[in-house]
């Protein structure tokens, strides 16, 4: 049998084409969990957060990792940050992380072009049937989503790069709130205002959260219907991306604090469930205390979302964040003490 006839037996197989595309997700991302927290090691990078087929686990104040949301998902995944207590130049943080965002990615395509090529010569000399198909598809799968993870990694590079841009205008606010400098020092404007000549909608999913939180820290309640329609206007309507889902949370907590509309609450709410249903960080405590709160007058759900909000508090590394917080959970108490009394 010739090399091309092997060839197309191996590659004339549609089902199993389909039927290892999970399979090679759930084994390339493993690898890339794998590389990436070996290179925080070697990054001044921490793991945030992990996800298992769907199971979120963070590490509590004593270090012990505790499952903190659950969503319907394979394969796995973590999030990493900066970790300032190895970083003594704030400064650099952003090139740091774009460098560990590049690295990983470059191993991973090393990596998973180095399958493909064992799965390809090892397909070309199995005799059974399916099975070298299986073999051949597995290693392209896996390459093919390394690819599609290198090009995100490099726009998202150059999104970040780029001194005229929403994403590195972003990513400038940020680094100012690591250097702990509160929102009440900065200036951040509406996207309308920055005069960029192209702004993607990733990255006003992106900006949305920050420039939200910034007006809700300085109390500029009076531009937050404007911030709101405008990313109302580009959402999609069912948003399936982790960026979007996250400004659905912040909808949430606008709908649910400063202009209650309980309908729309629950709107956002039920887009932003895979994230808040389970989730017991003390920023979407504090949320869904609001949303228990005011969109159903449940003080008792209320107060438990004050208790496990305040029992989260200290893993906050940026003294920042963390008294923003303290004063969302004060005035969640303001708000569930001030319904109580018209009991």
């Amino acid at each position: 049998m010739t090399f091309g006839d092997r060839l197309e037996i191996v590659l004339w197989n549609p089902l199993i084409l389909l039927l290892m595309i999970p399979v090679a997700y759930i084994l390339k991302s493993g690898l890339s969990l794998l590389v990436s927290l070996i290179f925080t090691k070697i990054f001044p990078m921490k793991t945030g957060s992990l996800e298992v087929f769907g199971a979120k686990y963070m590490k509590d104040n004593s270090g012990k990792w505790e499952k903190s949301g659950q969503r319907a998902a394979i394969g796995f995944s973590a999030e990493h940050t900066i970790d300032l207590t190895r970083l003594s130049d704030i400064d650099k943080a952003a090139s740091k992380e774009r460098a560990f965002m590049l690295v990983t990615s470059v191993i991973m395509l090393i990596l998973t072009a180095g399958a493909f090529a064992g799965c390809f010569a090892g397909a070309m000399n199995i005799d059974r049937l399916y099975v070298n198909s299986a073999v051949f598809y597995m290693g392209f799968w896996m390459l093919l989503f390394a690819v599609v993870t290198f090009i995100n990694t490099l726009r998202a590079i150059a999104i970040t790069s780029s001194g005229n841009s929403l994403g590195a205008y972003a990513q400038t606010a940020i680094n100012m709130l690591r250097k702990n400098i509160p929102f009440e020092q900065q200036e951040l404007k509406p996207v309308g205002e920055l005069n960029l000549k192209k702004v993607t909608n990733a990255e006003r999913y992106m900006y949305f959260p920050l420039y939200f939180t910034y007006l809700d820290a300085c109390d500029r309640f009076e531009l937050m219907p404007e911030a709101v329609n405008e990313i109302e206007r580009f959402m999609s309507p069912n948003p399936v991306g982790k960026t979007e889902q996250l400004d659905c949370v912040m909808l949430t907590y606008y709908y649910s604090r400063h202009n209650i509309i309980p309908y729309k609450a629950k709107e956002y709410y039920h887009k932003a469930e895979s994230i808040l249903e389970k989730d017991t960080d003390p920023n979407s405590m504090v949320i869904k205390g609001f949303y228990q709160l005011n969109c159903f007058g449940d003080v008792n759900r209320a107060e438990q979302c004050v208790r496990k909000a305040l029992e989260g508090i200290e893993a906050f590394s940026v003294p920042v964040e963390r008294e923003y917080v303290r004063g969302l959970i004060a005035k969640l108490n303001q708000s569930i003490n001030k319904l109580k009394s018209t009991f």
